[in-house]
């Protein structure tokens, strides 16, 4: 087992989910998540995440109307999906289990913090960048030295003036711009 799941996303209201993040990066390729981490990570321990899904209707229940009000929400929701929707108690012998003591686990959940502590959004894009990047210049290097074999070049600076070439060369038979192409797939990294 790498993760559970609590409540269901088709109510629209609230989900959960604790998984093994380390796992995931892992299996996914998803090796730029240590850098958003940065200095905290500590690569001999695993990684569990807590996470937890408002819909619209959740939305609608803690008065959220607009992204606006749920950034500044966003601190209130949590302490209330972590404490009075889903905990997780120590046992004792008392036989009502939610006088149970909270778990000194849950209690570091509970309090993580969503003002100060939270990774900004343009260190994850900046992350994934340069993890993509690690993923495409093994290819890009591989298919530069195709180029250069076959092209005749004896180094890389010949090579990159035959992928030059080649590029402008296909620019006029396909009548699309190299940075046309570039400024798409920009565009395209910008949505995700």
């Amino acid at each position: 087992m790498t993760g559970v799941e609590f409540g269901q996303r088709s109510t629209k209201t609230v989900c959960a989910r604790i998984y093994d993040k380390t796992l995931q990066i892992e299996q996914k390729g998803l090796d730029w998540w240590p850098m958003i981490w940065g200095e905290r990570f500590d690569r001999s321990k695993q990684v569990l995440r807590v996470e937890f899904e408002v819909g619209r209707q959740g939305l609608k229940e803690f008065g959220i109307d607009s992204p606006q009000d749920g950034l500044e929400m966003a601190p209130e929701m949590w302490a209330s999906v972590t404490e009075s929707w889903l905990s997780y108690r120590s046992p004792s012998t008392d036989q009502t289990r939610s006088r149970w003591p909270v778990a000194p686990e849950w209690v570091s959940v509970q309090h993580a913090s969503l003002r100060g502590g939270v990774v900004g959004i343009d260190r994850v894009r900046a992350a994934r960048r340069k993890g993509e990047l690690q993923r495409l210049v093994p290819a890009l290097v591989g298919y530069m030295a195709g180029v250069g074999a076959l092209c005749g070049a004896p180094d890389l600076a010949s090579t990159l003036g035959a992928v030059r070439h080649l590029a402008e060369q296909d620019e006029r038979q396909r009548g699309v711009m190299f940075a046309d192409r570039i400024a798409e797939r920009a565009a395209e990294e910008a949505r995700r």
